[in-house]
């Protein structure tokens, strides 16, 4: 704490540049994930073309040396009965 009383809001302070975590070059698979049903009314879902990606890197242990990058692609899809948009 400083010695005037105030204290600084958490995460990146305003002016200071952005950091984090690049992106892969290589991504080694690509999963398309969608619903079949909405998860409140059980009924089934409309899929789109509309898709939300995030890679996720996996990070293997010691024994293994090679990471496994793998983007997943995740429908955005409309359930007609509750009127509610599923991700």
């Amino acid at each position: 704490m400083r010695s005037s009383g105030i204290k600084r809001k958490r995460g990146g302070q305003k002016g200071h540049k952005g950091y984090g975590r690049k992106r892969p070059v290589r991504v080694d698979e690509e999963k398309r994930i969608y619903l079949e049903k909405c998860p409140d009314c059980d009924c089934r879902l409309n899929r789109s073309n509309t898709t939300k990606s995030h890679t996720v890197e996996n990070i293997p242990g010691i024994e293994e040396s090679t990471v496994k990058a793998v983007r997943y692609h995740t429908e955005v899809q409309w359930c007609p009965k509750c009127k509610k948009v599923e991700r």
